[in-house]
């Protein structure tokens, strides 16, 4: 029998490939224990070259994974947050629980990002912490992550570890954010967008156009709440985007984005390369 290893964990070496009849093998299988706590399962499917439906064997990695820090929540998560939202000064609460038989002293707090902050402050000394987490503006635009770690005072003891992370949206996004066509298309065609209102006051859409009237707009409030608008943009099939591109725009109520434009551009169907082939083997002659 050869086998193959393939599951959810990594190799610690290397494995048995060939098992004879009536013989064992061994696939040595690691786990990365540093994230978690309590019970875990892991699934570990073995191929072999066995026909049919024997030729898969799946085992299961059962146990209670224990860390000598807990954080609870595990991550500082502010989630998605419009510019107003921020402004509020968000923070979160974790507790932070010593496992260890040794009392901790916590020493050092530090962030390797400038949007968070932390403080720490003792439930039972030496034993359990809550840990208050600031958000400190600005942020930038999407992703915005940072790791905020503690000195335990306990030797030979690593630092706590705690990932703090928030994205920061615009009160209005348009999903897709632009238009591509190809220059040809065999018939008519339609595209959907859809914009969504991140901010808690009703958006309000206004003077829907186009810079080319051959584009036909049509938009409609999907829940009749003014939070999701879809916007359908109907292409005929001989419109043609010119070389600076054509605009989709529509005014908003809201005051940080009184206008939004979305970009119409084509792109150019590569005619020149040539198809792959295939060509049969000429038959040997007897």
């Amino acid at each position: 029998m050869q086998v193959k290893p393939g599951c959810g964990c990594t190799k610690a070496g290397e494995h048995d490939r060939i098992v004879k009849p009536g013989e064992t093998g061994k696939i040595p299988i690691r786990m990365n224990t540093k994230k978690g706590g309590g019970k875990v399962t892991k699934p570990v499917t073995v191929y072999t070259n066995i026909p049919g439906a024997q030729s898969q064997v799946r085992l299961q990695i059962t146990g209670e994974l224990w860390q000598p820090f807990d954080t609870s929540p595990r991550n500082a998560a502010f989630g998605r947050l419009t510019p107003d939202k921020v402004e509020e000064g968000m923070v979160r609460k974790l507790t932070l629980t010593n496992n260890l038989d040794d009392k901790m002293t916590p020493g050092k707090v530090t962030s390797t990002s400038e949007n968070f902050t932390a403080e720490i402050k003792p439930i039972v000394e030496g034993k359990q912490y809550e840990i208050t987490v600031t958000l400190v503006p600005p942020l930038s635009k999407g992703n915005n992550t940072g790791i905020i770690k503690i000195e335990s005072g306990i030797e030979g003891q690593e630092d706590v570890e705690i990932r703090a992370y928030a994205f920061l949206t615009s009160p209005i996004d348009v999903s897709p954010a632009e238009l591509v066509l190809t220059d040809t298309r065999p018939s008519e065609l339609t595209r959907k967008f859809y914009i969504n209102n991140n901010g808690k006051d009703e958006l309000e859409i206004t003077n829907l156009k186009s810079s080319n009237e051959k584009l036909k707009l049509e938009i409609s409030d999907l829940r009749g709440n003014k939070k999701i608008y879809q916007l359908v943009v109907t292409i005929p099939q001989d419109y043609v985007a010119p070389a600076q591109g054509d605009t989709i725009s529509f005014n908003t109520n809201n005051e940080s984005m009184k206008e939004v434009k979305i970009p119409v551009k084509t792109r150019a169907v590569n005619r020149s390369a040539p198809r792959a082939t295939f060509t049969p083997p000429a038959a040997k002659e007897e």
